[in-house]
């Protein structure tokens, strides 16, 4: 009787786990059910990355560049959306832009629509383990991430099992929390890959363009201080100077939590301008 139940219990189990198993191999192929995964949105536009479009303006960035493109909806019809969330880093924005260019695309202008404060990030936040570490630590990408990239993981609890069915389709992430300098423009993790982007762009022939998103007018001050310390590609350089000098305030009420707006559909005029402006300043000094 004991074995009998011990059997059925093994039995139980390993049902268990093969149902969770197919679950999370289930969630990479269906948008739908990718709704219930932390950070759906980077799924979205890993899927959206790997696809042909005839459209040749590409834009990636953050939550608040998704606030104006909407990954999940393709009613534009001058730009293809892989926006995401900052929590990717700048490495997990590069995947998306090479997977893109891998999959036959070939965009004329690539835009890369980002917050100022997202920058410093170092894959050294609370939420890395759900939005870059499940979404991105895979064989597939392995070899393109650097030495930087790969120390910053090493340093997350358990991220040897981020791939694991079991953890991929749970809320559970290990408590990992470490100190970051608030006052940092550039991580490492973002210097390198804005200069690989550049590398793509050098290659693929497209131009690359780095607008800022609406900005709260409380970082203004911040912003004002921010340097280019460990920039050497000089045309990353430039085009980081062209983002810091171009960016656009905004009174702090028009704004849920001072990153994101309340009502950013009404100032999608505004960035579009920006980015026109921008576009035309960068290709006059060309």
């Amino acid at each position: 009787m004991t074995l009998f139940c011990i059997r059925c219990l093994a039995f139980g189990i390993s049902m268990l786990v093969s149902v969770y198993a197919c679950d999370a191999l289930f969630l990479y192929k269906s948008k739908a059910r990718m709704t219930s995964l932390p950070g759906f949105e980077i799924y979205v536009s890993i899927l959206k990355s790997k696809k042909k479009t005839t459209k040749k303006k590409l834009i990636i960035g953050d939550s608040t560049a998704n606030q104006f493109f909407n990954n999940r909806k393709d009613d534009d019809d001058e730009y293809y959306s892989l926006t995401s969330n900052q929590a990717i880093s700048m490495c997990g924005q590069y995947l998306l832009l090479n997977n893109f260019l891998k999959a036959g695309n070939r965009p004329e202008e690539v835009y890369v629509v980002y917050c100022p404060l997202a920058f410093n990030n170092n894959l050294d936040q609370i939420f890395t383990y759900h939005y870059f570490l499940k979404p991105f630590y895979r064989n597939e990408y392995k070899s393109l991430m650097t030495e930087n990239v790969m120390r910053q993981i090493k340093q997350i609890p358990y991220y040897q099992f981020s791939q694991f069915p079991l953890l991929i389709s749970s809320a559970w992430a290990p408590d990992y929390s470490p100190e970051i300098n608030p006052d940092t423009f550039l991580s490492p993790i973002s210097i390198d890959y804005l200069e690989k982007m550049d590398t793509l762009q050098t290659e693929y022939g497209f131009k690359l363009y780095l607008v800022s998103s609406l900005v709260s007018a409380c970082w203004e001050e911040k912003a004002s201080n921010y340097d280019l310390d460990g920039v050497t590609n000089s045309r990353t350089k430039k085009a980081l100077e062209l983002y810091l000098h171009n960016m656009h305030f905004l009174p702090d009420s028009l704004f849920s939590d001072r990153v994101h707006l309340l009502h950013p559909l009404e100032y999608k005029d505004v960035i579009l301008n920006n980015m026109k402006e921008l576009k035309e300043i960068t290709d006059r000094q060309s």
